[in-house]
């Protein structure tokens, strides 16, 4: 369980870095280095061989999901002063005749850059799945082509598409 949350939290903590690249004063080092070590230690906890107990596996779970706490929350601020404040926001499903392209994944760096590649080009966007609070950060929906929301959750994708 913990090895499989580590792969998510090291995917949000990507996430922000990609952030912290496009947009290099979002968050100071400070703040993520403390992050980088806490995670090393929880790998390391996993990495070394040894006679595991249900309480120290248990530990590992709880600083991992405390770990993955401090990381969304750094994840969601970075957004806010990349993207404006979140604010919820009706998501059109139905489709619009015409070109379109479907993104999906959690990068919304990567949705601002698509809308801004297509703009005025007449494709529309929609998003998939966990992209859909895409919706709610006002540089993201600004972009009048950002279409609507096709799909739910990644494991679906198979039925989706």
């Amino acid at each position: 369980m913990c090895q499989y949350g580590l792969k998510g939290t090291c995917a949000y903590l990507f996430h922000a870095e990609c952030l912290l690249e496009k947009y290099p004063k979002i968050y100071p080092d400070e703040t993520r280095i403390p992050l980088f070590q806490e995670l090393f230690r929880i790998c390391g906890g996993l990495a070394v061989p040894k006679n595991y107990t249900m309480e120290s596996l248990l530990k590992l779970n709880m600083d991992l999901g405390m770990a993955n706490f401090k990381i969304i929350t750094l994840l969601d601020a970075s957004h806010a002063k990349a993207f404006g404040a979140s604010t919820p926001t009706e998501v059109p499903r139905t489709p619009l005749e015409g070109k379109c392209i479907l993104i999906s994944g959690h990068d919304m760096v990567c949705v601002k850059e698509l809308l801004e590649q297509t703009e005025g080009t007449g494709i529309k966007i929609y998003t998939h799945g966990e992209l859909l609070p895409a919706f709610g950060y006002p540089a993201i929906r600004k972009h009048k082509h950002l279409a609507g929301n096709f799909g739910v959750a990644w494991y679906n994708q198979n039925t989706d598409f």
